[in-house]
């Protein structure tokens, strides 16, 4: 039995977000056992990338997403000040 949708999620800076980032997304979606693919963007680069403002990435992720009603945009690094990790992520998760 199945609960809930199942997640697979692709995390980064997205500055800029590319049609190869939405080309991933896609072919994870052809899986079977992918519901939903969800974009991660951080709040700082692990290795001090200077990055555009958090919203003009959230932004451009919007823009190149259009309408994929199986591809969502998660502020929750954003919204929740994490320091990019994926133990940190999943933790909060």
């Amino acid at each position: 039995m199945r609960i809930g949708n199942r997640i697979a999620i692709i995390g980064g800076a997205f500055d800029p977000p590319t049609l190869g980032h939405l080309s991933i997304a896609k072919e994870v979606l052809k899986r079977k056992d992918i519901d939903v693919v969800w974009f991660v963007p951080c709040v700082s680069h692990p290795y001090n990338k200077d990055m555009s403002d958090r919203r003009d990435r959230v932004a451009m992720l919007s823009l190149m997403c259009g309408d994929e009603k199986h591809i969502v945009i998660s502020n929750i690094e954003l919204d929740k000040e994490l320091d990019g990790t994926t133990f940190s992520l999943i933790k909060e998760l």
